[in-house]
């Protein structure tokens, strides 16, 4: 099973949260019990996406993917 990291993004949090699973399906579901705001995922050190809480109520998230300078998506060093 892989293993995937919830990095937080928010300024004024400095969290970390790793989890074991079959697909990153469940990372939405972390995030919220874990308070986090936005957040990155990595999988096995590999950037997977960004998510955002939505500023509206309820557990609406945005999702998007950064790109590098050669518009392939991002991956750790």
């Amino acid at each position: 099973m892989p293993l995937f990291r919830l990095i937080s993004t928010a300024a004024y949090e400095a969290l970390a949260v790793e989890f074991y699973d079959d697909t990153c399906a469940s990372a939405l579901d972390i995030a919220r019990r874990a308070c986090l705001e936005e957040a990155e995922l990595w999988q096995e050190g590999i950037y997977m996406f960004t998510l955002k809480k939505s500023d509206d109520a309820g557990d609406l998230w945005t999702i998007y993917r950064r790109t590098g300078s050669n518009g392939r998506p991002a991956v750790a060093a």
